[in-house]
């Protein structure tokens, strides 16, 4: 009889990880498309993803985080 622990025990690390990310602090994330579709995520701390962020809020309405004030523009 075969153990089904190798596909459970996956199951459990998956689960297992999502956890602990959901505890880490969430930082915003800038994710682009290219123009073959490909998805490339942003640095963090790069001029393009925190413009890029700064007019995702201002677009959705959400007033701009305390670094972006401090001069992104």
């Amino acid at each position: 009889m075969k153990r089904p622990g190798g596909r459970l025990g996956g199951y459990a690390e998956e689960v297992a990880a999502a956890m602990r990310r959901r505890k880490e602090v969430r930082r915003p994330r800038v994710r682009v498309r290219v123009e073959h579709g490909e998805a490339r995520l942003l640095d963090d701390g790069s001029e393009e993803a925190k413009q890029l962020l700064t007019l995702a809020r201002e677009l959705i309405g959400e007033p701009p985080q305390e670094e972006e004030r401090a001069g992104v523009r």
